[in-house]
């Protein structure tokens, strides 16, 4: 089963990537490591037939800031931060929806938390794999961590791709 884990971690990490991009946030490769620090958190959780999990994404204010729209004014206030970080969460569980679609794997999403403060010693007992990658960017690290369950009868099935339409959308 980790052989799926790493696959399926190997598939979100390039979706943060390609989301970086978008955003003008220049990463570095990810590396295994846990957060500390003040953050700023966002997290959703998904769930299929055969896969059932969480991404999460962590970065100090200044990470987050270096991001923020202009529009969203100076200072930012707190509850837009935390409603930004919890929508480049949706849109990264959203890029990987999709790359597990047209691989023949539907999931449904739930709705982003978010939550400021310093990561302790969070352990998950909930999922079979659970890691944390860091992305260095000039404007401070940014954590994923990538949560997941696999049921014996999980599979990547190429053949069976399905691709991404609106009706698809679990909304809450």
């Amino acid at each position: 089963m980790s052989g799926h884990f790493d696959t399926a971690c190997a598939l979100l990490v390039a979706e943060v990537h390609a989301l970086a991009d978008v955003l003008s946030l220049e990463l570095l490769p990810a590396v295994e490591t846990v957060p500390g620090g003040e953050l700023v958190i966002g997290s959703i959780g998904f769930c299929g037939d055969d896969l059932r999990g969480a991404v999460t994404l962590a970065a100090g204010p200044p990470v987050w800031l270096a991001i923020a729209p202009s529009d969203l004014g100076q200072p930012v206030p707190a509850v837009l931060l935390s409603d930004m970080v919890g929508e480049l969460c949706n849109l990264a569980l959203g890029r990987f929806r999709n790359v597990l679609l047209r691989k023949g794997v539907k999931i449904a999403c739930a709705t982003p938390t978010t939550a400021h403060g310093r990561l302790h010693d969070m352990k998950c007992i909930c999922v079979q794999h659970s890691t944390w990658r860091t992305f260095r960017s000039s404007a401070g690290d940014l954590y994923l961590r990538f949560d997941a369950s696999f049921e014996s009868g999980f599979a990547f099935r190429s053949e069976a791709a399905v691709e991404p339409v609106v009706q698809d959308l679990v909304l809450f």
